[in-house]
C-alpha cells in the first residue's frame, strides 16, 4: 500500500504506511505470541517428564524453565543456514544459467542477455525496414 502507484493517488496515501504499521506491529505480536506459547507447551513436556506435581494453578503463559525456549536455537541455527548457505548457493545455480539445459524456464542472466540481443536485433531490422520504405516513397 506504500508503494503501490494507484494507492499512492488515492486516500490511501496518507493512510498507507499507518496501516503498513499496523501490520507490522499485529505480525509481530502474533509471533512473539506464538513463541511464548510454544515454550510454554515446551515448559509443559519437560514439567511431565520430571514428574512435578501439578498443583493446578496452570497458567496460560507461564513459563518456569529458560530451557523451554531451547527451540529457538535450532530456529536461528536454520535461518543463519539458509542465509549463508542455501540462498547464496541456490541464487548463484539459478541466476548464473547453469541449470538452463535442465530447466529452460531458469536460464538467468545468460537468457537475459540473449533475449535482449534478439530484441535489439529485431528493433533495428524494423527501423532500418521503415527508413528503406520511407526512402522509396519519397
Amino acid at each position: 500500500m506504500t508503494a503501490c502507484a494507484c494507492c499512492f493517488k488515492s486516500c490511501f496515501a496518507k493512510c498507507g504506511p499507518f496501516v503498513a504499521l499496523a501490520i507490522a506491529a499485529m505480525l509481530s505480536a502474533g509471533a512473539t505470541l506464538a513463541i511464548l506459547w510454544r515454550a510454554t507447551y515446551e515448559d509443559n513436556l519437560l514439567d511431565s517428564t520430571a514428574d512435578v506435581v501439578n498443583d493446578g494453578s496452570d497458567n496460560w503463559i507461564a513459563v518456569q524453565n529458560f530451557r523451554s525456549f531451547q527451540f529457538l536455537y535450532t530456529y536461528w541455527v536454520e535461518l543463519l543456514l539458509v542465509w549463508f548457505f542455501h540462498y547464496p548457493l541456490m541464487a548463484t545455480l539459478f541466476f548464473s544459467g547453469s541449470v538452463w539445459s535442465c530447466l529452460p524456464c531458469i536460464g538467468g542472466r545468460p537468457k537475459e542477455i540473449q533475449r535482449q540481443e534478439v530484441e535489439a536485433k529485431s528493433e533495428l531490422g524494423s527501423v532500418g525496414t521503415r527508413s528503406i520504405d520511407e526512402e522509396e516513397m519519397a
